[in-house]
């Protein structure tokens, strides 16, 4: 790193929304130029919520802004601002627009390419602000513009632009469409939008509608069935060369202009492409698309083309796919018959002799998966379309469409859509539609309640308030808290234990003075409809916990941290050191702010545990922010497989709460060390940590920190509370819990790598201190188990 000193480190704040790809990608890209270059600068995230007065905005140097906000506006020209793709209110920065009018280029390349002969756009999800509208202008002129150059005639007519997000309407005006159609959408969330829409019209992606969003959310788009392609505004690379500019400005260095990079297109199935990595199961699935219209293609034909044995192909496939290879060209041949169905009105035996198949077979198997003959599904989608009536779903009899109420906001909405992912990929049959906003409160908002008449049964968060007028009688399966409707369940996770992972995480480190942290008050907030104990829960073990070492009642407070602009008094009353759990990593963020405008030192004034561990903005923190890994993306499969469940079978004795254990403290600067910095206790327990898997005793360790055994065990004792060789244990085992959530190993070599010398010692000992054996401690973290 660079040599220069702690206080000379500039100060860099980036204003962006870390709940949003577009905000992510700019942190990252932003903070790549630091580590790749070896820079050292303190980099804060200032998100749209957070009070800052325009003293403590002074305190930094410089700034990127990507948020439309009137904080900078009054900053003299001595502070360096980059503004990212809007006009900043400061006169004085300076301005780096996205290539909005490539982006509408490509999406037009992309999409035509695809066949497609009417064109559309789509922007009813975003944000209605003069940025976005002017981004949302660049973009449609954009693409009008190289339509024409690619020869389309009468743009008026065949292009279509919709802002409507009313799910009947947008269905409507696709149907309206001249198929094959192709939709270029301002967001991929409105790409999402557009997919959820054909599936609900029984549109076939890509043959009938191609659909290109922007931004190349990765997790949005595998939500879509196919997987949606995507246009990278390349905003990490934009944030890499502003971060670049910034760091020159500061340094009195001159720099050339930056660079606005093309975008490019992420092609995925919903333009026709795959989203596959390997490249043998692209080759393949190419070779299976070109066969389908004028040839009989066998497995073993296909491993041929490819190069590869059958047996390595089905595994691959398998692999990448979750599918058979059979299953995979039964499925474009069925995708091709229902398309020819719906367009012609070639004879049923016809069609299955232009895809080589033999039409009684053929039959049984589009009845099987369909739930309905091919006569009657085409009387149906010609009956549908010929009336020009309103789209009526219609899904396979054995195909459940969940709702998932997800305003994605935060690391746990990521990663429960994460799960929900997980279980999709095994079980396709199941549809989950991302619903990002609150749910209407009664059955009159007609807005919402057409759409939503469409599920099975709806999961919701704490956020989402659903109104027994508009469940009915389906089920809803609740995260992380629990209510008293008929027919609901819930998965949270564990949150005693992580209130128990926490006192214990700070007990091993030597502290006697604890804080716990909160926005909600002590009491478990309970209503006639509502019970949420989170907040409560992870108090009260954390208190327990540390009550159960023999600590006293006043070694532990709770505080609330109503002002966020000045350090609290009881915050700069703390003894040092002190120990301070908060409910979740924003809140731990903002005490990390109040304690740096306390000058009270990170870790070893206060030491912060967060929860939600969102590895970028704890990593980007400064210090980085140590935090418990909660299993999110565990609840959210677990929660697909339990409302699945209740779907199939209602009956009162199959709805069961199901509790997701937290994972483990992952270690960051927040809580490194040893409380009181008795150099001994640190040099070994540094030792410990970093050879724990060997065979190593307490005359090893001692002789290592330059100390006796008896010194070192007197001082153990005085800081740690606990013996040498209880250290050792405490460190192996927690290694060991780590590898049984998250390796695949076998326990026996869990156990040889943690250090333990005989296996059924390892046992013993670990249900000795767990309370289970280690494959039932495994089994916690199973996904489907």
């Amino acid at each position: 790193m660079s040599a220069q000193s702690e206080s000379n480190l500039f100060r860099i704040a980036i204003l962006a929304d870390p709940t949003q790809a577009y905000g992510r990608n700019m942190m990252r890209g932003a903070t790549r130029y630091l580590w790749e270059n070896d820079i050292s600068v303190h980099v804060d995230i200032l998100e749209r919520d957070w009070p800052f007065s325009q003293k403590q905005l002074n305190t930094y140097d410089g700034f990127i802004e990507t948020l439309n906000t009137d904080w900078l506006s009054n900053l003299p020209p001595s502070k360096p601002i980059i503004s990212v793709d809007f006009t900043s209110r400061n006169r004085h920065s300076i301005f780096v627009q996205l290539d909005n009018f490539g982006i509408g280029e490509t999406a037009a390349n992309a999409l035509y390419e695809q066949g497609s002969v009417s064109f559309a756009f789509y922007d009813g999800v975003r944000t209605e602000n003069p940025a976005s509208r002017a981004r949302r202008d660049a973009r449609l002129k954009g693409f009008r513009a190289r339509l024409i150059e690619l020869g389309i005639k009468n743009i008026a007519k065949n292009l279509k632009v919709y802002s409507s997000c009313h799910a009947d309407q947008l269905e409507d005006w696709i149907a309206s469409l001249r198929k094959p159609t192709g939709i270029f959408t301002f967001n991929d969330l409105g790409a999402l939008e557009i997919s959820y829409a054909c599936e609900a019209l029984g549109l076939l992606v890509p043959e009938e509608v191609s659909i290109v969003g922007v931004d190349n959310d990765r997790l949005l788009g595998p939500l879509s069935a196919p997987p949606l392609s995507s246009i990278d505004p390349r905003i990490d690379e934009i944030a890499f060369n502003a971060m670049r500019l910034l760091i020159d400005m500061l340094g009195k260095k001159t720099s050339a202009a930056l660079p606005v990079p093309k975008p490019r297109l992420i092609a995925r199935e919903s333009t026709g492409d795959t989203s596959v990595a390997d490249e043998s199961v692209r080759k393949a699935i190419k070779i299976i698309q070109s066969s389908i219209k004028n040839e009989h293609l066998s497995t073993r034909e296909l491993a041929k083309r490819t190069g590869h044995s059958l047996r390595k192909l089905e595994i691959l496939f398998k692999e990448h796919l979750g599918k058979t290879i059979r299953d995979e060209i039964l499925d474009r041949q069925l995708s091709q018959f229902r398309f020819l169905l719906r367009t012609t009105d070639l004879p049923i035996e016809q069609i299955c002799f232009r895809l080589s198949q033999e039409p009684s077979n053929f039959r049984k198997s589009f009845q099987r998966i369909e739930g309905i003959s091919p006569g009657k599904y085409r009387l149906f989608h010609q009956e549908k379309f010929s009336s020009g009536t309103p789209a009526v779903l219609r899904l396979r009899p054995n195909r459940l469409r969940l709702c998932f109420f997800n305003k994605l906001q935060g690391k746990s909405a990521f990663d429960y859509i994460r799960g929900v992912q997980d279980y999709i990929r095994e079980f396709p049959e199941v549809q989950v539609k991302l619903f990002p906003q609150d749910p209407p409160q009664n059955i009159e908002d007609s807005t919402f309640v057409g759409s939503l008449a469409r599920f099975d049964g709806f999961i919701s968060p704490p956020h989402a308030l659903l109104s027994k007028s508009i469940l009915g009688k389906r089920p809803v399966l609740y995260l992380d808290h629990q209510r008293h409707y008929p027919m609901s369940s819930s998965v949270c996770v564990d949150s005693r234990e992580c209130g128990k992972m926490a006192a214990e995480h700070f007990i091993t480190k030597g502290h006697r003075s604890f804080v716990y942290c909160d926005y909600l008050g002590m009491e478990p907030i309970a209503t006639e409809w509502v019970t949420d104990q989170r907040n409560w829960n992870r108090y009260s073990a954390f208190h327990e916990t540390i009550r159960s070492h023999g600590f006293s009642e006043g070694a532990i407070k709770h505080s609330i941290p109503k002002d966020l602009t000045t350090p609290p008094q009881w915050l700069e009353n703390l003894p040092t050191p002190t120990a301070i759990f908060a409910f979740n990593d924003l809140i731990a963020r903002h005490l990390v702010e109040l304690c740096r405008r306390a000058d009270l030192k990170i870790p070893q004034d206060i030491a912060i545990l967060g929860i939600d561990n969102d590895e970028l903005t704890c990593e980007l923190n400064n210090p980085p922010l140590s935090s418990i890994d909660m299993g999110f993306r565990r609840a959210g499969y677990q929660a697909v497989r339990l409302l699945c469940d209740m779907i199939r079978d209602p009956s009162p004795e199959r709805v069961m709460a199901i509790s997701v254990p937290p994972y483990q403290v992952i270690e960051r600067e927040s809580t490194a060390g040893i409380a009181g910095g008795d150099p001994v206790i640190s040099a070994a327990v540094e030792f410990i940590t970093e050879n724990y898997s060997r065979k190593i005793g307490v005359s090893d360790i001692a002789e290592n920190c330059g100390t006796s055994r008896r010194s070192l065990e007197q001082k153990c004792l005085k800081h740690l509370r606990k013996t040498v060789a209880a250290v050792i244990l405490e460190t192996r085992l927690s290694a060991a819990k780590s590898l049984l959530a998250k390796s695949p190993l076998r326990i026996s070599e869990i156990s040889e790598q943690c250090g333990f010398r005989h296996f059924r010692y390892f046992c013993e000992v670990f249900k000795r201190q767990t309370g289970m054996t280690p494959r039932s401690y495994r089994l916690q973290f199973t996904k489907n188990q």
